[in-house]
């Protein structure tokens, strides 16, 4: 807590460049995680909640290296997830 992250280039979901600091302004949370972990899985929903309630005091990211943007797309719509996702 309170360390910066270096920054890395993250992958956004329309194929563009986006390097975390970035992203940089508020306190973020940085959710490291895949579509076949179960308990990745069972999170996001309080993960959107937190985001939905703590907007433009806290940041949530969620990064998955190991799925496609178009796999990645349809799993953030049907689990409702509006937060930003990276690869």
């Amino acid at each position: 807590a309170g360390e910066r992250l270096p920054d890395i280039a993250l992958l956004a979901l329309d194929g563009r460049s986006v390097g975390l600091a970035s992203l940089a302004g508020t306190p973020m949370v940085l959710n490291v995680w895949a579509s076949t972990c179960a308990p990745c899985r069972a999170e996001m929903p309080a993960l959107q909640h937190f985001a939905d309630e703590f907007a433009g005091r806290v940041t949530v990211v969620g990064v998955d290296p190991l799925d496609d943007a178009s796999d990645l797309q349809a799993f953030a719509a049907r689990v409702g997830v509006t937060y930003p996702l990276y690869r």
